[in-house]
């Protein structure tokens, strides 16, 4: 299973879930820092930036997957808004989900939060 996978299952699943948001996918060279995904419903738009990991990773790997740009961007969004990590962890047979804040991840990874 790849990210991609996994961000096209939580997309198919919030649709289905909220007939009525809008749901944008964001990724491409131009959009470097931006989440992944975006959700406005009900007046509200929560932003979403999917991480994919595998096995038991150290802090050192956990870094790579979560990079300062995107971190940066995610906090600002969070102190203004919603914004969120949503973490798929592939244990034997079963992915696993887990939403959290960007500021919980910079203080776990060690990096200074700017926001």
């Amino acid at each position: 299973m790849t990210e991609a996978t996994v961000v096209h299952g939580i997309i198919a699943r919030i649709k289905k879930d909220l007939p009525h948001a809008v749901v944008l996918k964001h990724n491409d060279r131009i959009t470097a820092g931006i989440p992944d995904i975006s959700v406005t419903f009900d007046g509200r738009t929560t932003w979403l930036e999917v991480k994919h990991l595998a096995g038991n990773p150290t802090r050192g790997e956990l870094r790579k997957h979560f990079n300062s740009l995107q971190l940066v961007t995610l906090r600002l969004l969070e102190v203004q808004g919603r914004a969120f990590y949503l973490v798929a962890h592939r244990e034997k047979s079963k992915t696993m989900l887990a939403l959290f804040r960007p500021a919980d991840i910079a203080g776990l990874l060690g990096f200074i939060d700017l926001a």
